[in-house]
């Protein structure tokens, strides 16, 4: 019988060469469990955002064609007028807001097939219409139409910031934050950038 002992030296991030902290970087980014990670983060965001709101949310983000980031759900309008209020007069969001008593949500499509935004597909104020035009409310039509476009354009601009973040956070990462997930997380490396799996 013959033992045989292997020597063979292990790094900190930082010093490793640049190569070998790309594949280090790379090895960090495609753990499983980032995925996740980033779910859970788009989920706080929403329930913190939206409080009012019951949203879900879909996304393919693998630079294919279909890819992007959609949300669904019932979104609360009120949560919506919050952030863009500034597009409206005191006269109009007092009169949505009498509006709102009789309904105040809008439902957001689920993609079935992509993860791309279907924002411009929603109908957001064909609930609210319903319920005025039942109890004989006299509507502001122009008012329902400008609501209608400014809630498309928050959606919009929701899906496109989460798709982006989603981009950022599962395919890119700094030099300095992976040297300071490493330290957190007591990752060190062979010479070419492999994770050291311990003694």
């Amino acid at each position: 019988m013959r033992t045989i002992t292997h020597t063979f030296n292990v790094y900190k991030y930082s010093e490793l060469n640049a190569d070998a902290q790309d594949y280090a970087k790379q090895q960090y980014l495609d753990l499983p469990w980032r995925n996740e990670d980033f779910k859970e983060l788009v989920e706080t965001c929403l329930k913190e955002d939206y409080p009012n709101s019951v949203l879900e949310f879909q996304y393919s983000l693998g630079y294919g064609q279909g890819d992007g980031f959609n949300i669904s759900g019932s979104l609360n309008l009120k949560d919506v007028l919050k952030y863009e209020s500034g597009k409206f007069s005191d006269k109009e969001i007092e009169t949505l807001k009498e509006y709102f008593e009789y309904e105040e949500f809008a439902e957001l499509k689920k993609n079935y097939r992509y993860g791309y935004c279907l924002a411009d597909q929603n109908d957001y104020v064909g609930l609210l219409w319903d319920q005025l035009a039942w109890y004989d409310v006299d509507v502001d039509e122009i008012l329902l139409s400008k609501l209608d476009k400014v809630v498309c354009e928050h959606v919009k601009s929701l899906c496109k910031e989460y798709e982006q973040m989603g981009y950022e956070y599962l395919y890119k990462i700094e030099d300095e934050e992976m040297d300071l997930v490493s330290a957190a997380n007591d990752y060190e490396y062979l010479e070419d950038g492999s994770f050291y799996g311990g003694d």
